[in-house]
């Protein structure tokens, strides 16, 4: 064998070896398990489909990926195979048929009294019990299981996470329970030939699907959907007409005293535009690009390039709440938003109305305030740990990671109250969700810089994050 063959053969098993290396380490990488069941609060199995999801976090935002779907068997039991490590959100959602409601203590002591007025005669028991029952509708039955999350909860946000190692197989019990069930009555006002309705159970920043189906009467425009238990959801309609495809949604939560006709409107998408400028002169460098964030954290930022002269162009906007921020270039910040002659405030900026928004003025400033510091602890496990810092009021928030030495520091920030949070590994914490930081609220150090305190100096202590 000449010499170049030979050094192509140890090339080719050497391939091989780091091949196979590589694929036996992610096999061992996925081999976590997450098994349980799905009982009503009788400890009765219920016939239900599973979700597992990865919650993993980039860049301060949680990105839950589904990683398993399975159903339960006949005895309630579920698994969940080859799973990646990491933090793990447990989703039921029933395929149980809806049940009867629980009678109540009314209906129990009429039951009661009819039969003991009919001991003497089962046969005159028989019209005295139909007598003293209340009536029911065998085919509305009034309660059903909601979409659940482990161990036993409706929301997400309160939902317990499983963490999962390598090797390990974790247990995972889900117990449901039944609630009363509504209609939901909508309409679309103009009335399309064909529409499509679906509803979402809406939990934090996610839209799961649900069983319900929409009966529509293009007639009038009304849809009905039926057997909804009580919780929050997203009811979405889609049609098209001549001019071309529409959409619309409304948020909804059906409680107790649920009982509202839901009308869902055409929501055309906007476009904003505008045009950056400083009020010192010369001006400094403009920022880069500007970005609007939706007030609902369900909803992802839009972020476009500015151009030389300022101005920038947003396309495809849903209406709604938003708070507009630029790229922290040479500490400059929004300092007013002017729209249609009016000054807004940059934090709510209302975009709804007309299709075309804009232009809108901004007037930016810059600032060199600066918040500084040392965490007084060397965390116990390193990460990326860091300092978070909130503008109150506000959903921009800026990060500083900390060196060796434990100390952090933010230059150039806008004048404002601040508040400071720190963790162990920022790489697993949800610092872009407001819900999350007011968890910690009680935790953070408050800040304020102004003309009179431009500069802050703060110790922290870093909090452990949920790994």
């Amino acid at each position: 064998m000449s010499a170049s063959n030979r050094v192509l053969l140890l090339l080719a098993l050497l391939f091989v070896e780091t091949h196979t290396t590589v694929l036996d380490a992610q096999r061992e990488a996925r081999n976590g398990t997450i098994m349980g069941t799905v009982l009503d609060s009788s400890g009765k199995p219920v016939p239900s489909e599973i979700m597992a999801y990865r919650w993993s976090i980039v860049n301060g935002r949680a990105n839950p990926g589904a990683m398993c779907s399975t159903h339960t068997d006949a005895d309630g039991h579920y698994q969940c195979h080859h799973l990646m490590t990491g933090n793990f959100v447990i989703s039921t959602r029933s395929l149980a048929p809806l049940v009867p409601a629980s009678p109540s203590p009314t209906a129990q002591n009429a039951t009661a009294t009819a039969l003991k007025a009919s001991a003497s005669s089962l046969k005159a028991s028989a019209p005295l019990l139909k007598a003293q029952l209340p009536a029911s509708e065998e085919s509305e039955p009034q309660e059903a299981y909601p979409l659940t999350f482990y161990p036993d909860v409706t929301d997400i946000d309160s939902a317990v996470k499983i963490r999962l190692i390598q090797n390990t197989t974790v247990t995972a019990d889900i117990t449901v329970h039944a609630v009363p069930v509504h209609e939901i009555r909508g309409l679309l006002p103009s009335r399309p030939g064909i529409a499509q309705i679906t509803l979402k159970a809406h939990s934090g920043f996610l839209d799961l699907a649900t069983p319900f189906f929409a009966s529509y009467d293009a007639i009038t425009g009304q849809f009905l959907i039926k057997s909804v238990p009580e919780g929050t959801y997203n009811v979405i309609a889609d049609w098209a007409t001549q001019t071309g495809p529409h959409h619309g949604e409304v948020l909804i939560t059906v409680s107790p005293s649920f009982d509202q006709e839901v009308r869902i409107e055409d929501q055309p998408l906007a476009t904003i535009q505008g045009i950056l400028h400083y009020a010192a002169s010369p001006s400094p460098q403009m920022p880069s690009s500007v970005t609007i964030n939706s007030q609902d954290i369900s909803k992802k930022p839009y972020t476009v390039a500015v151009n030389p002269d300022g101005s920038f162009n947003i396309p495809s906007v849903i209406h709604g709440e938003y708070e507009l921020t630029v790229d922290h270039t040479n500490g400059a910040y929004v300092q007013s938003v002017t729209m249609a002659g009016k000054v807004v405030s940059p934090q709510r900026l209302v975009i709804g109305g007309d299709q075309s928004m804009g232009p809108l003025d901004v007037q930016l400033d810059t600032s060199t305030a600066t918040i500084s510091g040392i965490l007084d602890a060397q965390p116990a496990v390193l990460g990326q740990v860091g300092v978070v810092v909130q503008r109150v009021g506000s959903n921009q928030v800026f990060v500083a990671l900390a060196d060796q030495q434990r100390h952090f520091g933010l230059q150039d920030l806008p004048p404002g109250d601040y508040r400071l949070y720190a963790w162990d590994d920022l790489d697993h914490v949800e610092y872009r969700n407001p819900q999350f930081l007011n968890a910690f609220k009680n935790r953070s150090t408050s800040v304020t810089l102004d003309d009179d305190a431009p500069n802050a100096n703060v110790e922290l202590t870093a909090m452990e994050a949920d790994r």
